[in-house]
């Protein structure tokens, strides 16, 4: 709100609760000053983390906060946490891992040395396994729901952030393979709505396959990625296999189709008019915009229908990014201001 509309009153609102959050987050790793962190880190205080080091990075740059002071805190205690994962992996080690990841690449260039070293080859090897089609003991999620797609945008970034490290285009382009040879055909008569699953559990040879078009899951984010993956290696094939997908998923408009039923960011149309709107800016292709468009229209047909109903008159959902108003209203934001504010790169 403060970008936007240059509302003074949104800034000190936002420093405010930012230093509330980060307070919070840390009374809960650390109870009492002198005591160490021994507990695991949850799925909700990583996300916290990231969205604190995303914030304020902003916060930072527009000279509102003391905010590297605060994060240089909470550096080490990730740091701590990422060696304990790969020293003690278990099934979630691989998307938590990946969120710690996510967290320093907020908060470069002051956490360059933190990054160096937990891309070391042989924790990688550990902690980020390359997926083959018959070694992965659980279910690998393959959306940007801290899936492989995910886990290969953020490597593809921190190679053009400066991290321009052998291991991670051979992480990408062998993450690429495993992808491609995951594709099926689609046939709408048949109602093989999506080329990509949604999961895999190679170990057995079972995919899972489903009709959900958004954000943690569905064709969207792999055709993201292998836009992206294009820029990274140069192989203009992938950019030819992303479109052909990509414009079939314009295809795919009824809740049938894609699962889509409400206006939320994370499974709702407005999550899927904002990877339009980042497949636009990364192709040029004009089809994606129309595509968000279309998604916007819905978003706000159904967010007059469910604040109506009272949909989001629970506190939960009108502060939550992913489920609530708050994602909704970034996307909103965004077209209305015209400003790229790349506010997804929390949850990736």
């Amino acid at each position: 709100m403060y970008k936007a509309f240059g509302q003074s009153s949104a800034a000190v609102v936002a420093q405010r609760l930012f230093k509330q959050t980060f307070a919070q987050l840390v009374g809960q790793l650390l109870p009492a000053p002198a005591m160490p962190m021994t507990r695991a880190w949850s799925a909700d205080q990583l996300e916290q983390a990231c969205a604190a080091a995303w914030l304020g990075a902003r916060f930072t740059a527009a000279g509102l906060s003391s905010a590297p002071a605060l994060l240089t805190t909470l550096d080490p205690l990730l740091q701590r946490e990422a060696l304990r994962l790969c020293s003690q992996p278990e099934p979630a080690s691989r998307r938590s891992f990946s969120r710690i990841l996510r967290y320093f690449s907020l908060r470069l260039p002051d956490a360059r040395s933190h990054l160096v070293s937990l891309l070391d080859p042989s924790r990688m090897a550990v902690i980020l396994p390359v997926p083959t089609l018959s070694a992965v003991p659980e279910p690998l999620q393959l959306g940007l729901d801290d899936g492989l797609a995910s886990e290969l945008l953020l490597l593809i970034e921190l190679y053009q952030a400066g991290l321009q490290d052998d291991v991670i285009v051979r992480r990408v382009r062998e993450g690429i393979q495993y992808l491609l040879a995951l594709r099926r055909d689609v046939d709408f008569l048949e109602q093989k709505y999506s080329v990509f699953p949604s999961s895999v559990h190679p170990y057995f040879q079972e995919a899972t396959y489903g009709a959900a078009l958004g954000w943690p899951k569905g064709d969207l984010g792999q055709v993201l990625l292998l836009y992206e993956a294009n820029r990274l290696l140069g192989d203009n094939e992938l950019a030819k296999i992303a479109e052909l997908i990509g414009l079939n998923t314009l295809l795919r408009t009824s809740r049938e189709a894609t699962d889509v039923i409400g206006a939320q960011f994370y499974q709702g149309a407005a999550g899927v008019a904002h990877l339009y709107r980042r497949l636009y800016q990364v192709s040029g292709q004009v089809a994606y915009r129309e595509g968000q468009y279309f998604w916007l229209d819905r978003t706000q047909i159904w967010l007059d229908q469910e604040l109506a109903s009272g949909s989001y008159s629970y506190e939960h959902r009108k502060g939550n990014l992913s489920h609530g108003l708050v994602g909704i209203g970034l996307v909103l934001l965004c077209e209305v201001a015209g400003m790229e504010w790349n506010w997804e790169t929390s949850l990736l």
